[in-house]
Formats: C-alpha cells, sequence, structure tokens
C-alpha cells in the first residue's frame, strides 16, 4: 500500500511539473465587432465661468484668461452675461428687456487673453455671472510662419460670432443652451 501511495504521488507530481509549460501560440482569432461611438468629446471647447457683476454700478468689468498666444487668436471667444432667473444675453447685444446694450473686446498679453464688457447704452443689469467660451481651431494647417492656410486671411477681422458660425455652421451660437448641448459642456 506504501508503495501504492509512493508511486500515486510520484505520478502526480511528473504530471503537474510537465504540464507547467505554455505551448506555441496559437493563430491570431477573429476580429471582435466595433462598440458604439462615444459621446461628442469638447476637449477644443472650455467654459470659463466669472462671478456676479452689476453694470449699473460699474459700466465695465475686466476679466482675464490664461492661455497661450496661439489658443488666444487660433479661437473665437464668445461672452454670455447670465441672470440669476437663469436667461443668458449674448455679447455683443442687449441685456435685460433690450434696455441697455454691451459690448465687449479682448486682447492678449502674455500669459493672459485681458477681456473688457463695457455698457455702451442703458441703465445696466445685475448679472449672476459672465460665462466666456472658448472655441479653438485645432486641426488647421499652419504656413511657415505659424498662420492658418485653412480659414479666410480676413479671419482676424471676423466677429467672434462670425468665427464661431465659420468653424461650426449648425450652431447657433446666440442661444447659449444651443451651445451647450452642441458640445456637451457642463452648465
Amino acid at each position: 500500500m506504501r508503495n501504492v501511495s509512493k508511486l500515486l504521488i510520484s505520478l502526480f507530481t511528473v504530471l503537474t511539473l510537465s504540464c507547467a509549460k505554455d505551448g506555441a501560440t496559437g493563430p491570431q482569432g477573429p476580429a471582435g465587432a466595433d462598440g458604439a461611438n462615444g459621446t461628442n468629446g469638447n476637449a477644443n471647447v472650455k467654459v470659463y465661468t466669472f462671478a456676479s457683476h452689476d453694470f449699473s454700478v460699474t459700466s465695465s468689468k475686466s476679466l482675464s484668461v490664461t492661455t497661450t498666444a496661439d489658443t488666444a487668436s487660433n479661437s473665437a471667444w464668445l461672452i454670455y452675461l447670465v441672470r440669476a432667473s437663469g436667461n443668458v444675453y449674448p455679447i455683443p447685444g442687449f441685456g435685460v428687456n433690450g434696455t441697455s446694450d454691451y459690448r465687449a473686446f479682448w486682447i492678449y498679453g502674455s500669459p493672459s487673453v485681458n477681456f473688457t464688457i463695457s455698457k455702451v447704452s442703458g441703465a445696466g443689469d445685475l448679472y449672476s455671472n459672465i460665462r466666456i467660451i472658448r472655441i479653438f481651431a485645432s486641426g488647421l494647417k499652419k504656413d511657415t510662419h505659424g498662420n492658418s492656410t485653412e480659414r479666410s486671411k480676413s479671419w482676424e477681422s471676423l466677429s467672434e460670432m462670425e468665427k464661431a458660425k465659420s468653424l461650426y455652421p449648425n450652431v447657433d451660437f446666440l442661444d447659449y443652451n444651443a451651445v451647450v448641448k452642441a458640445f456637451n459642456l457642463k452648465d
């Protein structure tokens, strides 16, 4: 009996050790089916939200966004004034009840884009926040001077809304909620 036990243990050990080696790799299996498309990204679109401002007290507001000169000049910058009620007003344009008119301009001064939003007429209104949306025009071919070769030479003369519309013609940039939806932005 003892010899049978030793024989079984020896046989088990030999079989276990001999099965531990891997065999040759088999042939490549068939490709799997493509997965579902993911949600459209927004890597080229960013929202900057700033605190409230009362244009009836101070007729202009200066804001800064840190970025590079390339991003500043190759982006469309959209500005929206937001009321506590949730109503949103694109700039340039009229605010609450169309009684005050607002304009904005920006200039790059390393390392930031500096914005000035001004009330040009009317009494001014209180807004709960100001949102700036940057839409970067990525993937444009550049010449040896770093200028885009795929957009018109008048890019710099276009309004920010016209720049955005040239990049995404099916989006209504006057409608803030349409912009949020088009780019899957977090509001």
